[in-house]
């Protein structure tokens, strides 16, 4: 009986918590903004599959940039409740005509939104929006390429959310310019 009474009062006073729910109080806001580094990115010298690039840093803490109830590390924005979120990100690539590659049959930039958890199938990783596009201003000296990605998504606590793109290279080199968050709209039913 004093085990049942403990257990009670445990979970009446918020000691014991499922795994599946935040460790932050309910009127919390999880919100995050992360902006683009201001240095370029080296393209890995091994090959990726599908040629997508995780962008390894972005600011989190300077100037626009925000995390409130979030974890970040390594490019990559942890989900700490579950729930309805709208999840976004813009990037812009600029490209002169040197660093185009005339041998190659496409010539495309792609810009990928992925989540990532252990109890998803395929290796936990899974995308949940992609856009691409081909660059065929060949008469241009230099072109700048924008992507907006975004959309609700029921996530759960856990969920690890990232950027993809298929050139790091490319990527602008303006804080303001690329952007990657979310925000949580509600609770998930």
């Amino acid at each position: 009986m004093f085990g049942f009474l403990l257990f009670v009062t445990s979970i009446i006073y918020g000691i014991i918590q499922p795994a599946h729910q935040s460790t932050y109080p309910r009127n919390v806001t999880y919100a995050a903004h992360l902006m683009g580094y201001n240095q370029k990115f080296e393209q890995p010298p091994w090959p990726v599959p599908g040629n997508q690039f995780i962008i390894p840093r972005w600011i989190h803490k300077d100037g626009l940039a925000f995390t409130n109830a979030v974890h970040y590390r390594h490019g990559r924005l942890t989900v700490s409740a579950d729930g309805l979120y709208f999840v976004y990100s813009h990037v812009s690539f600029t490209e002169s005509s040197s660093s185009r590659d005339d041998n190659t049959d496409s010539n495309s930039l792609s810009h990928y939104l992925y989540r990532y958890n252990i109890m998803y199938p395929n290796g936990g990783e899974e995308m949940l929006l992609m856009n691409s596009f081909n660059t065929c201003s060949a008469n241009n000296e230099q072109a700048e390429y924008s992507s907006y990605l975004g959309a609700l998504f029921k996530l759960r606590n856990g969920d690890e959310l990232f950027v993809k793109v298929s050139n790091l290279t490319l990527l602008v080199t303006n804080s303001k310019i690329n952007t990657f968050g979310y925000f949580k709209i509600g609770d998930s039913t």
